[in-house]
């Protein structure tokens, strides 16, 4: 057995704790910052006010590194993997698991464990004098606590290396964050909240984040339109989206429709597909809405909590949000003529009011970055889709 180290012990189980606190709340105020291995800390999005840092919050390749992995017991140890301390024991595992590979008249055997290393690999060169052998580390109770099992027992070496690639991926991450404004709870600052770094909770993982630190779905004060929006992101974006549809097709040029697929109820629309309009009329599918919405939240450089959604699975949530958009007059929909299909556009009652106090100075003035990227978003994918038919 390695020597027992209390205090690496003792400082890792600190950390995982305030890991837990970050990845259930997205972010961590700055007073728990001391509790971060410093390696994993400056990974983190600091958030100001207008005087101070406030907290910490997950980044973009803090949440990938999360999806990339089996589950959140992974990505703790990827983020203690970050120490060296930390990490020579697991190294010298992994060490040792490459050198029975070679004993293995399969030569694919430690080709497959290398490449699966990735570019951790790189760590195993510069421990190659330590001695590797497959036994429990000082951090064994710890490992047993997370995965169930010790990272030196031969049904932990898959999970042991994975833990090291990402760990390795996260090492070399762009750390140079600016800082990102808290969210403005009155919603008065709406650049500020709808800004790159912002995190927005999908709606099916609502309640995680305090309010100043993301955008999610709340409890709304009131059914006016202005509270609702603020309330809902999605029903936000959502709102902005017809809007836009509206605006740009008063100019007589481009734009794009929202078409109901034959089949669909327009309560359960699980699948809207958005039409691209070119300037001379000629229309071509680029996607559904689900491919429209993670454009323009990539574009924005704003992230998906817990996990940037696959289209399939934000269309089914859509689904709810359309049906509620429609009863929230937010939206309407009109069956198709003659071999035409359904469409959806801006609620008139919506449309008046966007016009007017007070919702106008914010589909006036402070959501036309918004506007833009959504127009953006169409053209950019009606032009890939020309490119690929060529």
């Amino acid at each position: 057995m390695r020597t027992s180290n209390p205090d690496l012990l003792t400082k890792a189980h600190s950390a995982i704790n305030a890991q837990k606190h970050l990845w259930q709340h997205t972010a961590i105020e700055v007073s728990q910052k001391d509790l971060f291995l410093p390696e994993s800390l400056q990974l983190l999005q600091p958030i100001s006010n207008s005087e101070q840092v406030t907290g910490y919050a997950l980044t973009k390749s803090l949440i990938q590194s999360h999806a990339a992995l089996n589950n959140s017991a992974e990505w703790h140890l990827s983020l203690l993997a970050l120490n060296h301390e930390i990490r020579k024991y697991w190294v010298a595992l992994a060490i040792a698991r490459c050198k029975e590979a070679q004993h293995i008249q399969d030569p694919m055997v430690l080709i497959q464990r290398i490449q699966s290393l990735g570019e951790a690999s790189a760590w195993l060169l510069e421990h190659v004098e330590v001695p590797a052998q497959l036994e429990a580390t000082p951090l064994a109770s710890l490992e047993r606590e997370l995965l169930g099992c010790e990272l030196h027992e031969n049904s932990a070496y898959p999970i042991l290396f994975r833990i090291l690639k990402v760990a390795y991926d996260l090492q070399v991450t762009q750390t140079d964050l600016q800082n990102l404004d808290e969210v403005d709870v009155m919603h008065k600052e709406f650049e500020r909240n709808w800004s790159a770094g912002r995190i927005i909770v999908l709606p099916k993982n609502q309640g995680y984040s305090r309010d100043r630190w993301a955008l999610q779905i709340q409890s709304s004060p009131s059914t006016a339109y202005l509270d609702l929006l603020n309330a809902n992101p999605w029903l936000m974006l959502l709102a902005l989206i017809v809007y836009t549809q509206d605006a740009w097709a008063a100019e007589h040029g481009a734009g794009f429709n929202l078409c109901l697929p034959q089949g669909q109820n327009h309560y359960v629309a699980n699948e809207v597909k958005v039409i691209a309009v070119g300037a001379e009329g000629d229309e071509i599918e680029i996607g559904t809405l689900a491919d429209l919405i993670l454009k323009v939240i990539n574009t924005l450089g704003m992230l998906c909590y817990p996990h940037t959604p696959t289209v399939n699975d934000l269309n089914q949530t859509l689904a709810t949000l359309i049906k509620q958009a429609l009863e929230l007059k937010l939206w309407q929909y009109r069956d198709g003529g003659m071999g035409e299909l359904g469409q959806f556009s801006i609620h008139p009652t919506l449309s008046d009011a966007c016009y007017s106090l007070p919702l106008s100075p914010m589909f006036g003035r402070k959501s036309k970055y918004i506007q833009q990227v959504i127009k953006d978003s169409v053209l950019e994918l009606r032009q890939n889709y020309l490119l690929s038919k060529n």
